[in-house]
C-alpha cells in the first residue's frame, strides 16, 4: 500500500522536474561569431548566434551583440542606443535557413550567418575569398570631438584552403 506521504513526494518530485526540464529547454544557447576589437580599450564587441536548436536559430532574434568590458572587470554589457549607431546591425532570414546580418557602420557588406561543419559561423568575403569571420578591428583617431575611422581590419579564416586571411578597409 502506498502512503499519501509517498504520493505527495512523488508529485512534487515530478512537478519539479517538469518545472527544471521546461526551465532548461527555454534557455536560449548562444553560440560566439564574431567580434569588433577597437584601438581605444580593450573592451569588445561580441555577436552572437541564438540557437533554437544545433541547426535553427531563434526566428525572432537570431543574433545578439553585447559588450565585453575586458578592460575593466570581463563584464558583459548592453550596447546603449549610441552604441547601437555603430555597432548595431539589421538581420534578415534567407530561404535556406541562413540569416543576413548587415553592421549599421558597414552596410555595403554583408554578412552572413551560416550552419557550416556542425556550428554557426559568419561568412563573409575577405579580399574576395568566402571566409569565416572571427574579428574586426576598427582603428579610430579620436583626437577630435567625433571620433574619426581611419581603417577597419577584417581577419578571418578561408572556408575553403582553411588558411588565415585578412584585409584592410579604407573609408
Amino acid at each position: 500500500m502506498i502512503s499519501r506521504r509517498t504520493t505527495r513526494r512523488t508529485l512534487l518530485g515530478g512537478a519539479a522536474a517538469v518545472l527544471l526540464s521546461r526551465s532548461a529547454v527555454a534557455a536560449p544557447v548562444y553560440q560566439p561569431l564574431f567580434r569588433i576589437e577597437r584601438n581605444k580599450n580593450a573592451n569588445i564587441v561580441q555577436y552572437d548566434a541564438i540557437l533554437e536548436s544545433r541547426e535553427k536559430l531563434i526566428p525572432k532574434q537570431p543574433v545578439a551583440s553585447y559588450w565585453v568590458m575586458l578592460a575593466e572587470d570581463g563584464r558583459r554589457e548592453g550596447l546603449t542606443s549610441l552604441d547601437k549607431r555603430a555597432y548595431g546591425f539589421k538581420v534578415l532570414p534567407e530561404p535556406s535557413g541562413s540569416w543576413l546580418l548587415y553592421l549599421n557602420a558597414t552596410k555595403d557588406r554583408s554578412i552572413r550567418v551560416v550552419h557550416w561543419q556542425g556550428r554557426w559561423v559568419a561568412q563573409i568575403l575577405i579580399k574576395g575569398r568566402s571566409a569565416v569571420l572571427g574579428r574586426i578591428y576598427v582603428f579610430a583617431d579620436e583626437s577630435a570631438l567625433i571620433p574619426r575611422v581611419r581603417w577597419i581590419d577584417l581577419f578571418g579564416v578561408d572556408m575553403v584552403t582553411g588558411a588565415a586571411v585578412s584585409e584592410r578597409l579604407e573609408p
